[in-house]
């Protein structure tokens, strides 16, 4: 039987890509575990991209510890160091290969883990073929969630070019809705990225505090998709390492999930 990502497919269309980014803390890492879970119920072709080198979302998954692409690329940089261009040849026509076999398919939905990176320095053209990969291989699915890490404009070279829903995660602080307001501006001023959508998903708010956020999400020239009520249960399973895949569909943060998603015509 075919993996999701051996079977071919007819149209070059990438998969619709929703990319959370936020300042640290606010939990954007359990947000996009969940939007996976809320976009299972579509049967859809779903690709988890875990951009965050802390792997957190890996985690949130149950997905284990996989081959990870930040591996991929220190073992083409190894092999090009040794100045064999036979040898780096062979591995560069081999990386889509190198790159299924770091895929994890679980039932719902695929990950793909950045991981980290040991190896410093500048490394354009090995960051451009992992992302020209990663663009090939999104195209065996219908949705892609990244849980990009803190430094948006490093995830965007290497692993997308283009974002069709940017969602900026904050939590109820005044300075959470700064950094969010300049993290648009951020993501603005950089051309590579050129975002579809770009909203404001505000977490662990109070319940029926909406109007609140909505006039804060104006200040920071963001539209509001949704808020997330602290949800003990959310933040217990957190603690404990426990897959977030497991919170019940009534719980209040999936149903804040289930709002956002619905914003976006996604579900």
């Amino acid at each position: 039987m075919e993996s999701t990502a051996e079977k071919t497919v007819e149209s070059s269309a990438q998969a619709i890509s929703i990319a959370l980014c936020g300042k640290g803390g606010v939990g954007k890492t359990a947000l996009s575990t969940l939007m996976v879970h809320g976009l299972m119920q579509t049967k859809k072709r779903i690709l988890a991209v875990d951009a965050d080198p802390a792997m957190g979302m890996t985690l949130a998954l149950g997905a284990g510890r996989p081959k990870t692409l930040g591996q991929i690329r220190e073992h083409v940089i190894q092999v090009a160091r040794k100045r064999d261009s036979q040898e780096t040849e062979r591995v560069a026509d081999m990386v889509d290969y190198y790159l299924l076999e770091s895929l994890v398919e679980k039932e719902g939905f695929s990950l793909l883990a950045m991981g980290r990176t040991e190896v410093l320095g500048c490394y354009c053209p090995v960051n451009s073929l992992l992302r020209e990969a990663v663009e090939t291989l999104s195209a065996s699915f219908d949705l892609m969630v990244l849980d990009a890490e803190a430094g948006l404009e490093q995830v965007n070279r290497k692993v997308l070019r283009k974002v069709d829903n940017l969602v900026v995660v904050s939590d109820p602080s005044a300075r959470g809705f700064h950094t969010a307001g300049t993290m648009k501006e951020l993501v603005e001023s950089q051309s590579e990225l050129r975002p579809g959508r770009i909203g404001l998903v505000v977490n662990r708010c109070e319940p029926g505090s909406e109007k609140d956020w909505e006039k804060n999400a104006q200040e920071q020239g963001l539209e509001l998709l949704g808020t997330i009520p602290e949800d003990e249960r959310l933040r217990n399973m957190d603690r404990a390492g426990e897959s977030l895949l497991d919170l019940p569909a009534e719980s209040g943060a999936m149903r804040g999930i289930s709002s956002v998603l619905s914003r976006l015509a996604l579900i």
